[in-house]
């Protein structure tokens, strides 16, 4: 796995913002600030993790750099990460615009509120019921050891149909 370091994601642009060493980026992670690691070839990464003071985003990146799919954790106890929000786009055709969007969010007792934006339309329907959250709790990684984030997607039912109301 080929990891890419920097000063943080450049959302305008798609890319990494300024190109950092691994150990500037080791002590940006050992003391929670501000960093970001790409992940994938350093000229088309499949996904990107940002770091900062008790918080870390997994976006999986599309071929055009955009972000289909982010995850966001925050570091609810000390050590531990919280999955407390999915977001899921769909883009107009080959641009950056997102032209649906659903968005999880999720709560260390159970609950969860899908919203399910038009953006199009400006119109969003918002549900809410209760789900296990037990595969949301990730231990916060050790610099360089992120595959455990990375298999997030795989372990996270995100179909409406199958929560507990």
């Amino acid at each position: 796995m080929t990891l890419t370091y920097s000063d943080g994601w450049d959302r305008h642009h798609n890319c990494p913002g300024e190109p950092w060493n691994a150990e500037k980026a080791r002590k940006a992670h050992e003391a929670r600030e501000l960093y970001a690691v790409a992940i994938g070839p350093a000229d088309q990464p499949t996904a990107y993790i940002e770091f900062n003071i008790g918080y870390a985003g997994l976006a999986l990146l599309d071929e055009m750099g955009r972000e289909p799919m982010v995850y966001v954790f925050d570091e609810q106890e000390p050590g531990r990460l919280f999955l407390q929000e999915v977001k899921s786009r769909e883009f107009v055709g080959d641009t950056d615009e997102v032209e649906d969007a659903t968005i999880y969010g999720f709560y260390p007792e159970g609950r969860m509120v899908i919203q399910e934006c038009d953006v199009q339309t400006e119109m969003a329907v918002d549900r809410e019921g209760m789900t296990d959250v037990s595969e949301n709790w990730e231990p916060y990684p050790e610099f360089g050891e992120y595959e455990s984030l990375l298999r997030v997607p795989e372990r996270i039912e995100l179909d409406p149909s199958r929560r507990h109301e």
